[in-house]
This record gives structure tokens, C-alpha cells and sequence, in this order.
């Protein structure tokens, strides 16, 4: 479920997703979770956090956040059974992006990617990055021209440098005739 970021009521931040809630666990309110980055796996219980589903916001506490080999779990304060665990399948759960750790070097959110210039180090333009894929073995920049979508691999051999004050992406020339 993409989430884009949306403006938090009555102030200037803005959404980032966390987390996804999957499903309900058990009987108890566990709910099975997708995580975004490592965010969510580092919160301190409780936690005050959003959950966005269908357009509306509500306002929860996470209790329990816990992993095990099948994947990531957490409960919520008040939720204490599956039909209310189930109420909250598909919900992004979010903070404001002023709660974030600052990224730094080589470290990106995704958000924070979407929307740059990309540029061959040749200096030709390819577009802007529209969306940021996590697939299991690498991270990917959607790129698009309004004509032309590519998907460029975040890999040391296809991006060159990022500049996060000026907003663009330096790619590899020989990586993008490869692609093309």
C-alpha cells in the first residue's frame, strides 16, 4: 500500500509511514506488520503513533512491538481482540516526519528521494524519481520523463552520488544504456 506523505492537522509536518498493518494475529489484538526502513523496530514502547486508513486518522498508542522468524507484531493500548485488531487491517501506521531521525550520509528515506532530478553523469536529465520500490534484494528508483519510466537499482555500480541539499541523482551512464 503506497502512502503518500499527508499533512499532519494543524501543523506544517508531514506524514511517513512506519509500518503496515497486515492483519490481525490470535485473539488477543496482536496485528501482523510490514515495516518501512527500521523506524517502527526502534520505537520505545508506548509510543504515540497515526494510523491512516481510507483517508481518516486515528489516533493510537503502541503497547508491545515484537519480532520472531515469521516477522514483525505489535498490540496497540485498547485493542484487545481480533474484531477490533481486524478494524485496523491495511492501516499505514505513521509519524510526523519531524519524530524521524535525521538521516545522514549515505542513508535516505524514501521520501526523501522522491521528487529529485536525475541526471547522468554525462549531465543528461532522465527525470524526476517517482517512486522508490523496496524489493528484497535492493532498493530502486522509479524514474520518469512523463514518456519514459526506468527503474534504477540503488547499487554502487548505478548511482554516482546523491545530493540532498540540491535535490538530484548522479547515475552512471554505462548503467543506463545497460538498462535501456
Amino acid at each position: 500500500m503506497p502512502l503518500q506523505p499527508q499533512p499532519e492537522a494543524g501543523g506544517a509536518n508531514e506524514w511517513v509511514a512506519i509500518a503496515e498493518i497486515r492483519k490481525p494475529v490470535g485473539l488477543d489484538g496482536t496485528v501482523a506488520l510490514t515495516l518501512c526502513g527500521e523506524t517502527f523496530a526502534n520505537l520505545k514502547v508506548p509510543c504515540p503513533v497515526s494510523l491512516i486508513r481510507e483517508g481518516r486518522t486515528r489516533s493510537m498508542i503502541v503497547a508491545e512491538i515484537w519480532s520472531d522468524p515469521r516477522g514483525w507484531f505489535c498490540r496497540f493500548e485498547g485493542i484487545n481482540d481480533r474484531d477490533a485488531a481486524e478494524a485496523l487491517r491495511d492501516s499505514a501506521i505513521v509519524i510526523p516526519d519531524s519524530k524521524l531521525k535525521k538521516s545522514r550520509g549515505n542513508r535516505f528515506y524514501h521520501f526523501e528521494l522522491e521528487g529529485m532530478v536525475v541526471r547522468s553523469d554525462a549531465g543528461n536529465e532522465l527525470g524526476k524519481v517517482v517512486e522508490v520500490h523496496n524489493y528484497p534484494t535492493v532498493d530502486a528508483l522509479e524514474v520518469s520523463d512523463g514518456k519514459t519510466h526506468i527503474v534504477i537499482p540503488m547499487t554502487k555500480e548505478a548511482i554516482s552520488s546523491i545530493d540532498r541539499e540540491n535535490g538530484i541523482v548522479v547515475v552512471n551512464s554505462a548503467m543506463i544504456e545497460e538498462l535501456l
